[in-house]
């Protein structure tokens, strides 16, 4: 998770230009120990330390090229003295000796290349210090006097040159229009040390982010920080509380960092490096206030190679998230032929009905660029932000965004602009519902920052409201009992398209819901062996964003326990499918694979139980087939029991076709009634042994308009 920003090595070989010689000895310590000291701190990202060795070594020979090339170099690593670094590598390019035989090596991408001046590299670094303090065309110049010394054999050299001639260009346009807003510091969370990563709750009241501040698990590193760990604020009265930790069971001794959290703030998504490589780990809110112990996602998601940074989509179906990765792995096999762009690109994976992640796929060459992205974030809007070297980025990481069709086609990503993007790395950018606030870290809006990143707010004016509605509730279950599998379905009244499963926190009965305005939606609250609470909720404009700066309250919805479950022990739902599926669809039945395996702990209990499963399907196709594909629905959940630890011979399956509807599936003139078909397209459980009557199998509720015998 860490950001290693460019670092240049280089070596002096026997008869180069010699430092230690040209100064004087000092009697506390020598010019060879100062200058062995001051690399060791460039090494280790300390520049601050380093300036201090190399201006001591400045005063003693204030001609010295080498000198000034590394104090300049060592000043264009700062945040606030960036400034300082023309003029010493100005004095590089010009004072260093015509007759000195010197050969310079310089890391610029990935690999090393051989010089023959060595001004070259001075030259380039000017160029990267107008560059940095936004004089793009000083630093334009200084490249093309750079391209016509390269050497021939330099490439690579040549290439990263071009590239920075293009964000200087980039630069020049992007400086032209100024965004306009107002930056606020997040005093209570910021530190002396690094600060990154902030995720925050729909409602902005709950903030967690990265810190490799003093007193964080695992040793110091040697640019005087320490892993990083994460760390949890909430707002109480419209202020930041002070960050705790999140807990010893997700931070380690090894880094531990924020990248993503679902919208009701239950689901965080969690990057750790332990394996030396980096991968995405996934932990639930047990009771509001802890969190269960990380589990990393399964192979579609994290790979051999280096995973860095995720964002769930605001219903929680679709992970975004940023790869390295060159080949991709399909049924536990790595395809021969290569994907992506170059470096990190962003993939996305769409969740599956039992839980587990699809295979993931790459975002495109639209959005991929063959320089790396980083740092994406899905809004609810389904706009996707994310940090790129490429595209029409000013230098470095530069924020953009991106718009989805209704073909699902990405548009071309649009440069948030100047000043949230500047000439250096802009990272980790997110956006409450609304629009009208994000939330980012920069190193360059605190001078005193002293190169390490704080978190700050962003505000924009009220034309930046977007037009969506944040709802919040609490469900809650009569007697006070705790929840388990409750969930809130949302379904769009004018399609009857489920566009959202919401699930409350179990300890506090909370939820937050994200809904597009001027429609209708039904609200279906569900808890396993509760008796369901169907609402409707008109959204209208002034419900939005545009209209109010809160969120919609829905109060409190408590379901009840049907009286003619009092007498059972548990309860088990049938089941329904899609068209020609046989695997669950969790939209469908939502909370159903615990409910499954609630029922599957409790066969195992009771041994005296055995279970038949009846598998139906619709009228659509033919008798044959239908009847094999409800024999595949009723060993599909066979299968799962099994899995679960049922003994396979307490379980019988049946299959029926479509023998036995319980709905109508055709009009009076032959046409289908699609929207009744799925209460065929079924799994009935039938319960026998001497505790039978302790289990309440509840059927599929039938409306009265679809159903066979309207007496059921």
């Amino acid at each position: 998770m860490k950001n290693f920003y460019f670092l240049v090595i280089l070596v002096f070989l026997t008869g180069s230009y010699s430092i230690a010689n040209s100064i004087p000895k000092d009697t506390t310590l020598s010019a060879e120990k100062r200058l062995a000291k001051a690399e060791a701190y460039i090494d280790a990202g300390n520049f601050e330390e380093a300036i201090k060795m190399y201006e001591s070594l400045l005063r003693e020979d204030p001609n010295n090229p080498v000198l000034n090339f590394y104090l300049g170099y060592c000043y264009l690593n700062t945040t606030d003295r960036k400034d300082k670094a023309t003029k010493y590598l100005k004095k590089a390019v010009q004072d260093i000796p015509e007759d000195a035989e010197s050969a310079t090596y310089i890391k610029v991408i990935g690999k090393t290349n051989e010089l023959d001046e060595v001004p070259l590299e001075a030259m380039y670094y000017l160029g990267k210090a107008y560059h940095a303090n936004y004089k793009f065309q000083e630093a334009i110049d200084v490249y093309n006097k750079l391209l016509v010394k390269i050497p021939p054999k330099s490439t690579d050299f040549e290439v990263a040159v071009k590239r920075e001639i293009q964000y200087c260009q980039n630069g020049i346009e992007l400086t032209k229009n100024r965004v306009e807003m107002e930056v606020i510091p997040l005093t209570v969370l910021n530190s002396e040390f690094t600060e990154h990563s902030p995720v925050l709750t729909a409602n902005e009241e709950l903030l967690i982010f990265t810190s490799l501040k003093e007193g964080n698990k695992g040793k110091q590193m040697p640019d005087g920080q320490w892993p990083e760990d994460i760390y949890v604020s909430q707002k109480v009265d419209g202020n930041w509380t002070s960050p705790k930790s999140i807990g010893e069971n997700i931070n380690s001794t090894h880094n531990d960092a924020s990248i993503s959290l679902s919208v009701d703030g239950t689901q965080l998504y969690i990057y750790k490096d332990a394996s030396g490589k980096g991968d995405i780990y996934y932990s639930e809110s047990k009771n509001g206030t802890s969190w269960s112990d990380p589990v990393k996602l399964n192979e579609s998601i994290n790979t051999k190679y280096k995973e860095t940074h995720a964002s769930i989509s605001a219903d929680g179906q679709y992970l975004y998230f940023i790869s390295d990765r060159t080949k991709q792995k399909v049924e536990g096999k790595f395809l021969k032929q290569k994907i992506g762009y170059g470096g990190l690109d962003i993939y996305v994976s769409k969740r599956l009905p039992d839980g587990n992640w699809a295979e993931a796929k790459n975002l495109g060459q639209i959005l991929n660029t063959s320089e790396d992205e980083e740092g994406v974030y899905v809004h609810p809007n389904g706009n996707l932000y994310f940090s790129s070297k490429g595209h029409n980025s000013m230098g470095g990481y530069d924020i953009f965004y991106a718009t989805q069709d209704d073909q699902g086609k990405w548009s071309k990503p649009v440069n948030i602009g100047y000043p949230i993007n500047t000439t250096e790395d802009d990272l980790y950018y997110v956006v409450n519902p609304g629009s009208n606030r994000a939330y980012y870290v920069s190193a360059h809006q605190n001078p005193e920052s002293k190169n390490k990143t704080d978190i700050y707010q962003i505000g924009f004016g009220d034309g930046n409201f977007q037009n969506i509605a944040l709802y919040e509730g609490f469900l809650k279950l009569e007697n006070d009992a705790q929840l388990d599998s409750a969930v809130i379905v949302v379904t769009d009244t004018e399609t009857n398209e489920i566009i959202g499963v919401f699930r409350p926190d179990k300890k506090t009965g909370k939820y937050f819901m994200l809904l597009s305005p001027t429609k209708d939606y039904l609200l279906t609250y569900e808890e396993a062996g509760y008796e369901s609470e169907v609402d409707t909720l008109p959204v209208t404009r002034t419900n939005s964003y545009l209209e109010r700066l809160s969120s919609n309250d829905l109060g409190v919805t408590t379901l009840k326990k049907p009286t003619f479950y009092a007498d059972f022990a548990i309860a088990i739902n049938d089941i329904m499918f899609e068209f020609n599926k046989f695997v669950i669809n969790e939209e469908l039945n939502p909370g159903i694979y615990e409910n499954l395996d609630k029922f599957a702990e409790y066969l195992i209990n009771d041994p005296s139980l055995n279970l038949q499963i009846d598998g139906h399907c619709c009228k659509i196709g033919k008798e044959q087939y239908n009847v094999k594909l409800s024999g595949q629905r009723a060993n599909f959940i066979k299968d799962y029991l099994v899995k679960k630890g049922v003994n396979a011979k307490r379980i019988t399956t049946k299959e029926f076709g479509y023998s036995t509807p319980i709905a109508i599936n055709q009009n009076s003139d032959g046409s289908w009634k699609e929207e009744s078909m799925k209460f065929n397209r079924r799994i009935e459980f039938k319960i026998t042994g001497e505790n039978a009557p302790k289990v309440k199998v509840v059927s599929l509720p039938v409306p009265d308009k679809f159903k066979v015998n309207k007496e059921l």
